[in-house]
């Protein structure tokens, strides 16, 4: 019960904050989450060196 109570009381808290993630990264042509890289560069990524 308690557990139950502790759970409802974070999900308040959570909920609107997750909603506005999403509402935030969809917008119009943004794609969402989960949207391919936009083209253009060399697509290699990043340059990662070794070190000692």
């Amino acid at each position: 019960d308690e557990f139950e109570h502790k759970r409802k009381e974070l999900e308040q808290v959570c909920n609107p904050i997750i909603t506005g993630l999403y509402q935030g990264a969809g917008g119009p042509g943004a794609g969402g989450f989960g949207a391919q890289a936009p083209k253009g560069g060399s697509g290699s990524g990043p340059t990662i060196e070794e070190v000692d």
